[in-house]
């Protein structure tokens, strides 16, 4: 079954390499008409992301006594890159990978769900505040846009319930289990009805336990967090550099107000997109933000065009590798 998940995964990978093979072949040859040294600074900080958020989960697997080598988690990041660049949901789709290793070295699965949500609590809440920031600036400058502010409030809402679930577990911590236990029991009738299988409700319930377990954990510890959180605000840093590095390749210079309005609006809508990576959404919304701010059309299709293909196609490349180095251990 594993080898199936991988070849299915493989052959994701491949269908859309040949889809996109001529955006690609496009991207190499914009990327010689720019100034090289600025390109290699824009595909650097890309691959400091990269780091950044294994260094995210080193840090986490330190915090609840996981043992993993930084290495190992710089490949399985690789491989998260990968399943989510071709799979809708993105990263939540590509920690599947990550959840699936953890459990099979023998972590329970609630440990490895806690480490996790707390991977992507600790990243949305990095890029929050740049999202702040760049959505203040859009106001000042009177072009804060309609599906700016929903897109907005659905990552509120999202990061919303989060910290309920935390709360919850926090201040009623018989709650999860009771409600595990209800839903499994709700689920039961429907799952062996169609899937002819039954739900271990003692399972649910361990679970539950052992993701209230975790959150508690985390709650008395919070400073045992804050090596993580550096690098989470690292992978803001790297990506907004990206971004930046970009345009100074092709000759514009982006002032900060600009550029962190755009970008907040770019990340914001590939983080609530259906679509892979946000491949299709992103780039004219993420467009006409740079516009509606006074950067030409030409350079900022340009520029978001190249800063889309970098951190798209870059992950997808090293991914795919990552993929094959996971699957042989």
């Amino acid at each position: 079954m594993r080898l199936l998940v991988i070849a299915l995964i493989i052959l994701l990978g491949s269908l859309f390499g040949i889809m996109h093979f001529t955006e690609g072949a496009r991207l190499l040859a914009t990327l010689q008409a720019g100034l090289w040294y600025w390109v290699v600074a824009a595909v650097v900080a890309q691959v400091l992301v990269i780091v950044n958020r294994a260094g995210v989960y080193h840090a986490l697997y330190r915090f609840f006594d996981v043992p993993e080598r930084f290495k190992r988690l710089i490949t399985l990041v690789l491989a998260t890159s990968f399943v989510g660049i071709i799979a809708p949901g993105g990263m939540l789709t590509g920690t599947a990978v990550i959840i699936h290793d953890a459990v099979r070295k023998g972590i329970s699965f609630a440990r490895a769900i806690m480490i996790n949500y707390v991977f992507f609590m600790l990243t949305y809440f990095a890029f929050s505040l740049v999202l702040v920031v760049g959505l203040g600036y859009l106001l000042w400058c009177g072009n804060l846009t309609v599906y700016s502010i929903i897109a907005a409030l659905l990552l509120l809402a999202l990061i919303s319930l989060q910290v309920g679930l935390i709360i919850l577990a926090l201040r009623r911590p018989e709650m999860p289990p009771k409600i595990a236990a209800s839903i499994s029991r709700w689920l039961q009738p429907k799952v062996k009805k169609y899937f002819k299988k039954e739900i271990d409700q003692e399972k649910a319930v361990s679970f539950a336990k052992g993701l209230v377990e975790s959150v508690r954990l985390v709650a008395q510890y919070p400073r045992g967090l804050s090596r993580a959180v550096g690098h989470a605000l690292c992978i803001e840093l790297c990506n907004i550099a990206t971004l930046w590095s970009i345009f100074q390749a092709f000759h514009y210079t982006l002032p900060l107000g600009r550029l962190l309005a755009g970008y907040s609006v770019g990340i914001l809508f590939v983080i609530i997109s259906i679509t892979p990576s946000g491949i299709g959404v992103v780039e004219p919304v993420m467009t006409a933000a740079f516009v509606s701010l006074g950067v030409p059309l030409e350079t900022a299709a340009l520029g978001i065009f190249v800063y889309r293909g970098i951190s798209v196609w870059l992950p997808f490349m090293m991914g795919f590798v990552g993929l094959r180095l996971v699957n042989k251990e």
